[in-house]
């Protein structure tokens, strides 16, 4: 074992703080698996049979990601989760549990009550299903062009036409247009980033047919994907779902599986981490690829983002922690919970659980600053603010919240320049400054919202470079060369490797997101070449952590996860 994943696991000893839940026992007077039987193999004709296209919606189309705001979650009893998740998500969103009759709702009520569930948060929508798999046969939410939140519906994949009916019977429920998309497709295999950016495992080419072509254009035309990224399956199973080794965390973040290198498909967990990180995120920037260490197949991808919340599969092994502390680490301000359950490599909490995207979402789209940026006496940052209930903005609570490097976060008033677009202008005391900033914004539907959703603990950030004279010509600075931090994440000691072309001053700092310096690891001169710098961070918390070389006007910032 390396003595990364030693340290992780004596961290697991010293302390565990996860919220266990007990496996619930399932009486299911009918169970289908996830996969299809034997009986079903033989009727795989019958797949999309019925099926009746629309055309698409009317564009410009939106794909709504996981990580954007949901009013509820739809599960299906008998169930497939623990009581105590159900629990746990009714304390924050509403849970559309479909049952079969007033039976099966009778059952469901008793059961839940028993278990402390929130039954103002619970609602029942009596539709008959096959299977227990939301998350695969439920719908995918798009915006349409008439700013409404909408329903794409697909050919679900498996001869099960009870499932496959459901994303018609859920928008009629909540009274949202429902669009009928003639692609064959499972929700566990699709993950997207609500910017355009959608991918899925090539499973999605076979079961059309191989007809690339046909696919781009129908995920263009209903979903307005576009890249659509198309991986091999690097597990190889029978399922091929991407949400078994892969998921979307954010706009510019995707959490990766990661297997020892004696594990037979080590090379091709590696091959698609290594693409997503070449690829650019819809911010322009490439995507930070995190890693969460699966040597057995814990399904610890499986994972289920809720608002504020993330819901996590474990499995009462040494690794628990570990992939707690990678979504902490990934997503600071969220709250990251974990449930033990019928979990299994290929299924878990993700597969079972769909979420409903928040039908009158108020929604903040902006293109974050990242980076260094010259120096300029007052930096414009704009964003769209879209009202989806259609009431309108309260116009006196919209702000730009920021801070300068370690000062108190302060309140700019965001002023209409057009469309749906606030600004304010930022003003900059001097250059050689880390800015960190938010947006949040009311409307009359009684909704708050914060871009990033967490505020200030998700708050983005830039660097401007130092105020110029204008006087005399800048001396240029050696060429700064910092290279990727290791072990990364890491549970203690880092390596800082960096280089000079020629001999200079340099200072090599580790920052937090907020830009306060944690520690100073060299200043003053360095001579010409390569150079490594070890950090034992000490008192540190769990965190993403910014390492900044400064030097002669140049400057190179790299980042690392340190999981405690």
């Amino acid at each position: 074992m390396s003595p990364l994943r030693c340290a992780l696991a004596f961290a697991l000893l010293l302390t565990v703080s996860v919220a266990y839940a007990q496996d619930e026992p399932w009486y299911d007077p009918d169970p289908l698996p996830q996969e299809m039987t034997p009986e079903e193999l033989l009727r795989r004709h019958e797949i999309g049979l019925g099926f009746s296209s629309t055309p698409p919606p009317p564009g410009p189309v939106r794909n709504i990601a996981e990580f954007e705001r949901s009013e509820a979650v739809l599960i299906r009893y008998p169930l497939g989760i623990p009581l105590a998740l159900v629990a746990a998500l009714s304390e924050h969103v509403r849970v559309i549990t479909l049952v079969a009759n007033q039976t099966q709702q009778n059952q469901a009520a008793s059961a839940f009550q028993g278990a402390g569930v929130t039954m103002a948060n619970v609602e029942f929508l009596q539709a008959p299903t096959n299977s227990m798999w939301t998350r695969d046969y439920g719908p995918f939410y798009i915006t349409d062009g008439n700013r409404q939140v909408g329903i794409v519906d697909f050919i679900y994949n498996r001869p099960r036409p009870d499932d496959d009916a459901i994303p018609v019977v859920l928008g009629a429920h909540l009274g949202v247009p429902v669009y009928a998309m003639d692609l064959v497709h499972t929700g566990g295999n699709y993950m997207t980033d609500s910017r355009g950016i959608s991918a899925s495992t090539d499973l999605v080419w076979e079961e059309n047919g191989f007809d690339q072509a046909r696919v781009l254009q129908r995920m263009l035309d209903y979903l307005g994907v576009d890249p659509y990224h198309v991986t091999i399956d690097p597990q190889a199973t029978y399922l091929k779902h991407i949400d078994t080794w892969g998921k979307f965390l954010d706009v510019d973040r995707i959490l990766i599986a990661e297997v020892p290198p004696s594990h037979p498909r080590y090379a091709d967990h590696e091959a698609v981490a290594a693409y997503f990180a070449s690829q650019p995120s819809a911010y322009g920037t490439p995507y930070q690829v995190f890693r969460v260490y699966t040597p057995n197949g814990e399904p610890y991808t499986n994972a289920l983002i809720v608002n504020e919340r993330v819901y996590v599969p474990i499995v009462n092994a040494a690794g628990d922690q570990a992939a707690l502390d990678v979504y902490r680490a990934a997503m600071p301000g969220y709250e990251v919970l974990g449930f033990t359950g019928s979990w299994l490599s290929t299924d878990a909490l993700h597969c079972r659980v769909k979420e409903v995207a928040d039908r009158e979402m108020l929604y903040l789209r902006h293109q974050p600053v990242a980076g260094e940026v010259p120096y300029q006496p007052e930096i414009a940052l704009d964003v769209d603010i879209i009202p989806y209930s259609g009431q309108p903005l309260h116009e006196d609570e919209l702000f730009l919240i920021y801070r300068i490097d370690e000062a108190p976060f302060d309140t700019l008033a965001l002023q209409h320049v057009g469309e749906d677009t606030y600004s304010a202008s930022l003003p900059i005391p001097g250059g050689d400054v880390e800015v960190a900033y938010y947006f949040s914004a009311a409307d009359a539907s009684g909704r708050t919202e914060r871009f990033p959703l967490v505020g200030p603990d998700g708050a983005r950030a830039f660097y401007v470079l130092p105020q110029t004279t204008g006087t005399e010509p800048a001396v240029p600075g050696p060429g700064l060369h910092l290279e990727a931090v290791y072990p990364n994440p890491s549970a203690g000691g880092v390596t800082v490797p960096y280089s000079l072309d020629a001999p200079g001053s340099v200072t090599l700092e580790v920052l937090d997101l907020l830009g306060r310096r944690v520690a100073l690891l060299h200043e003053g001169p360095a001579s010409a070449g390569p150079h490594q710098v070890q950090w034992e961070p000490t008192g540190v918390p769990s965190g993403v952590y910014l390492f900044r070389l400064t030097g002669g006007g140049a400057h190179a910032v790299q980042r690392a996860a340190l999981l405690r």
